[in-house]
This record gives structure tokens, sequence and C-alpha cells, in this order.
């Protein structure tokens, strides 16, 4: 049994501010809707009672996955020696948010803009074996204050979650080849519980040269709440009999994720704002479970599973 009863009210305590800030949401497009939503007591009711057998994961890549100053995607991509001189270029712009108001696309136009300079300026360079070479040479650039590098505790999780065959469904507007690459350069094996929804560079299988990025329009960080539908064989065929998602990320645009759910999954959500990590409640859980090595977002889904979560048998 993967019981800790000790903690339990901790771990409410903890996911508790993510539940409710969610439900209030889901509460409001369901009455949009004239579908009935599931009350916040409900909600936090049946996560207590859930069993490993009913979760799933689903879960931001870029500075929740990896560190929160980490460089992101298209900071690997769009700003090594490895790409033109032209591509740097055309990215710089993209990747400086020293000042907001300044961006020179917003919304989904600056990952449609990112695509299009991909496939002008790096056709030919941007092959599967650069890629792979990107994750170890991208340099610090835009946000980022270090190299891409995973967040304290994530292997460890995405090993656990593998073991207890809990399905987990990275949702990133990044590059599904820069995640693999990535995860498979620091050996963390995407084991068959895990699916990538993100976007795909679709090489020719010669000459190995970029053609085209899928899907289009692309995975961005404001089109989110399509999540369920994009994936919804994996949902309603692969993982018909799960009704527990677990939604994590560093920001509240990841939480989108569980937007356009069927009203009858439980859902618990929690990203760097809303989840609380800083309460001296959650500080405390932190510190009696072993499986973290420090607050993280992976930390508090580690909580989640090892104090919240049973198996059947």
């Amino acid at each position: 049994m993967l019981q800790a009863p000790s903690l339990l009210s901790l771990g409410a305590c903890a996911v508790a501010a993510g539940v409710a800030a969610h439900v209030a949401r889901r509460a409001l497009l369901h009455r949009r809707s004239g579908t009935p939503a599931l009350g916040f007591d409900a909600a936090l009711a049946r996560l207590s009672g859930s069993s490993v057998e009913d979760l799933i994961l689903i879960v931001d890549f870029d500075r929740t996955l990896t560190d929160g100053d980490s460089a992101q995607c298209h900071d690997v991509i769009g700003a090594t020696s490895l790409v033109p001189e032209s591509l740097r270029a055309g990215f710089a712009p993209l990747l400086d948010f020293s000042d907001p108001a300044k961006v020179p696309y917003k919304g989904d136009a600056w990952w449609v803009r990112a695509n299009e300079l991909l496939l002008t300026h790096a056709s030919r360079v941007l092959t599967p074996e650069t890629v792979r070479r990107l994750v170890h040479e991208a340099p610090l650039f835009g946000t980022s204050t270090q190299p891409m590098q995973l967040r304290p505790g994530a292997a460890r999780l995405l090993a656990r979650l593998s073991e207890l065959d809990v399905p987990v469904l990275i949702v990133s507007a990044g590059f599904a080849d820069i995640i693999a690459a990535f995860l498979a350069a620091r050996a963390v094996p995407l084991g068959s519980n895990v699916r990538v929804c993100s976007n795909l560079l679709v090489h020719d299988a010669a000459s190995g040269q970029l053609t085209g990025i899928e899907p289009s329009p692309p995975i961005t960080g404001c089109n989110k709440q399509l999540t369920f539908e994009r994936n919804r064989d994996w949902f309603t065929t692969t993982h018909r009999r799960r009704r527990t998602l677990v939604v994590v990320g560093d920001s509240l645009g990841d939480l989108k994720c569980a937007e356009g759910v069927p009203a009858d999954y439980a859902v618990a959500t929690a990203s760097g704002p809303s989840c609380g990590m800083h309460s001296p409640v959650f500080q405390l859980a932190l510190k009696t479970t072993a499986f973290v090595v420090q607050p993280s977002l992976a930390a508090f889904v580690a909580l989640f599973f090892f104090t919240r979560c049973r198996y059947r048998h």
C-alpha cells in the first residue's frame, strides 16, 4: 500500500490551493456549457481515495521537468552555433523577454514565426544528429541563466511512475525531438507509459533534412486547452478506465491542459504560483519525504503519489 496516514492532512493542504482554483474555473466553464460542475469537496474526496490505477499525470516540460532557470526548447534550437547565423539573428528578438512589450510576435504568432524561421534557415542543417548534439551544446540565452537541466527529483519521479505504470502525458510548446534527445542523453528512458504531446520536427528519411513541423497550427503556450482533444484516443481508448488527472506546470497557462476534460474526470492542478510550495505546511511535508532532494514541482507530485494514492489490491 502506498499510504502515509500521518501525512494525509499535509498533502491535502498542499494540493488544496491548486484544486480550489481549478475547480472554480471548471465550474464556470461547465455552467457556460450547461453540464454539471464537479464541486470542490467532491473533487478533493475523490482524489483522496484515488488508486494508482485511476491516475494520469499531465506535466509540462520546460521549467517544470527542467529546472526553473534552464534554457528552454526554443533557446536550445535557435541560439546555438550549430545552426546558421541567419537563424540565430531571426530568433534573437523572439528569445529576448527583457522587455515583454517589445517582443515582436504575440500569442500563437510567436510559435508560427519560430517555425517559419526554422524551415527557412535551418532545413538543411537541423538533422536528427544535430538535434542530439543541441542538447549538449545549447548556450545560455533568452531568459535562461543555466543550460537545460532536469529539475531535482524529476528523473526519479518519471522512473517511479514507470514502475507504477501510471500514464504520463508530457505537454510542451517546445519540440518533442529536443525533449526525447535531452532525456535520452541523461539516461531517462521514455517508457511505454509516457506520451509526448509537442511539436514534431519532420525529417526526410534519406537526407535527414528538415521538411516540416507538425502539427499545423503548432502546439503553443496559448492553446494547451486543446490537450484532451489532441490526445482523445490516448485518454478514451488506451486509458479509458482512468478518471483522475493531476496536471502540473510552472505557469497558470500550463493548467489549461485540464480544460476540455469531460466532467466525469476528477482533476487536481499545481503550478508555480498556485501550489503553495513556500507554505510551512508544504515545506514540512517535503522534509518528511525521502523521495525528493529539494522543493520542486516534481517534489509536489512525488508528495501526492507517495502520501495520497493507494493500490486497490
